[in-house]
């Protein structure tokens, strides 16, 4: 996504295919030591340069006032908000400045993930850090993991956001599980969403063409009612965020493939400087016997 430079900030275009291109002034936090997750923006459907004008002005109050003396000098009918980074949500700046601005009830419906995440590689930038995106994880962050199970992209790769989504005050955390064998066609991903307070995951299952179904356990009755609601839920506000899911999906399943042969279980460290026991799994996750797998292939190659 394309942005110009305006003072500290930056200035993107969000296109929408029946409205007006809005012009989104966005103005991260820069303090190095901060951990808060939450983007000045200011939006506008008239243009760009109405969009930097009014991010000039609430940049230039901003570096004149604190937090709350912002609110203050702000007009309240100016379209400013807070954005959290990792839910994608607006807030307001406080009571005086309602989110009933067309401006901003059109931002609101039109943030995407592509978005937030280029606003979350922008968090590291103005920080000065670098941008930890596609980075490699030293171990997979998920001790119970094994061979021959879907793997989370999280767990081995570096995100610039936490995928979060909020619903009747509760947070979900969105985690994508892939096939990471490279032989096998499956495709099937599964999509869990981990309550934070909880730590209960919803599934939904997708197959390699977007077609989606919920994966929900327990016994029948109300509470699964509920889940499959919930998940519904959820999932709707996904496809939202990512309109093009498929295609992330498949990218990121690919990712994990291309490094599948360095991926070892925690514990197995050890064992994968050595040769595994004939008898044994072969440690490439097909399932099979070593002696049946790749003993095979290596023996092929030495006999050549």
């Amino acid at each position: 996504m394309d942005a110009s430079s305006t003072m500290t900030a930056r200035v993107y275009p969000l296109h929408r295919s029946t409205r007006p291109t809005l012009w989104v002034w966005a103005d991260p936090c820069s303090q190095p030591r901060c951990s808060c997750r939450d983007v000045l923006v200011a939006v506008s459907s008239a243009g760009e340069q109405v969009a930097v004008a009014l991010g000039e002005h609430v940049a230039e109050v901003q570096a004149r006032k604190d937090g709350r003396e912002l609110v203050d000098a702000l007009a309240s009918n100016e379209p400013v908000a807070w954005l959290e980074l990792d839910e994608g949500e607006l807030t307001t700046l406080g009571p005086a400045h309602p989110l009933s601005h067309p401006d901003l009830a059109a931002l609101a419906a039109s943030i995407d993930g592509a978005w937030l995440d280029e606003l979350g590689r922008e968090w590291y930038r103005r920080k000065r850090q670098p941008v930890p995106e596609g980075q490699r994880y030293p171990q997979i962050l998920d001790p119970q993991w094994r061979r021959g199970e879907l793997l989370a992209w999280d767990y081995v790769f570096r995100a610039v956001r936490v995928d979060t989504y909020v619903v009747d005050d509760a947070r979900f955390v969105a985690f994508d599980r892939h096939c990471v064998n490279p032989a096998c066609p499956c495709g099937e991903v599964a999509v869990d969403f981990a309550d934070e307070r909880t730590r209960r995951a919803l599934t939904m299952m997708v197959d390699a063409i977007g077609h989606a179904a919920p994966r929900l356990f327990g016994p029948p009755g109300q509470a699964r009612s509920d889940d499959a609601a919930l998940l519904e839920r959820l999932w709707a506000a996904y496809v939202r965020r990512y309109p093009n899911y498929v295609a992330r999906l498949a990218a990121r399943g690919a990712a994990l493939k291309a490094v599948s042969q360095d991926l070892r279980p925690a514990g197995e460290t050890a064992r994968a400087t050595s040769k595994p026991g004939r008898n044994e799994a072969c440690p490439c996750g097909s399932g099979k016997k070593y002696k049946r797998c790749c003993w095979l292939k290596s023996a092929a190659q030495v006999s050549e």
